[in-house]
This record gives structure tokens, C-alpha cells and sequence, in this order.
């Protein structure tokens, strides 16, 4: 399987939760790649223990942009204690493809935001 399956360019196209004007947030971080200038902001807002909104905001690759699209789709209606398990592989799994180490740090921004804005909780 290549690297930007149709899946990957669906979501990098067309991302799911994208823009975060619409609602007040319970959390929100941002996050950004310096090695290669990708930057995500996430916003969650959580009623009786559920993540009921996530979006995102952000520039980055096609991995990036994405990756944090799958994750939104992936976590809206999760209970925050089952978010905050997330790690790697989960998102490696939602992108359904090898990721080498120096694409890792795209592949997982999103994660990198979301698990910031839980800690402010």
C-alpha cells in the first residue's frame, strides 16, 4: 500500500472537524512539527464524561491534516477515560499504513494536540 492511499488524500482533502469557531471548547492545545512546519490546534468539548465535539485547525502535509481528521472521527462520542488511552498504534491503526520514524511526528500531531488539551482538563 502506498503512502497516501485513498483514504489519506480523502481525509487530507476534504478533512472531517476541520475548524474550530463554532463551539466553546472545555480544552484546547497547539502543536507544531519544527522540523517540518506542521502545526494542528485541537478543541474538545466534554458533557458527562464524553468527548461530544472535536475539531481541528492547522497546515501541514497530507499525513498531518489527515491523521488529525481519522483522530477526530475516531474519538467524537468516546468517553475521555478511553481517549486518554490513545497512543501510537492507535493512530498508526486509523491510518492503516507503515509510517517511517521520520514521519511519525506527522503521523501523530494531532495525538500530540489532543493529549495536551486533556491535560488542561
Amino acid at each position: 500500500m502506498t503512502l497516501y492511499h485513498d483514504t489519506i488524500m480523502d481525509h487530507y482533502r476534504n478533512p472531517r472537524h476541520f475548524g474550530c469557531s463554532k463551539f466553546k471548547a472545555s480544552a484546547s492545545s497547539s502543536t507544531h512539527n519544527p522540523s517540518c512546519g506542521d502545526a494542528i490546534k485541537m478543541q474538545i468539548y466534554i458533557y458527562k464524561g464524553k468527548i461530544t465535539r472535536i475539531c481541528f485547525e492547522g497546515e501541514g502535509c497530507a499525513l498531518s491534516i489527515a491523521s488529525a481528521s481519522l483522530l477526530c472521527e475516531y474519538t467524537k462520542g468516546k468517553l475521555l477515560r478511553e481517549v486518554q488511552s490513545f497512543d501510537e498504534e492507535t493512530v498508526l491503526h486509523l491510518l492503516q499504513i507503515d509510517v517511517t520514524p521520520a514521519r511519525t511526528r506527522c503521523a501523530t500531531i494531532g495525538l500530540k494536540a489532543l493529549r495536551q488539551a486533556i491535560a488542561t482538563l
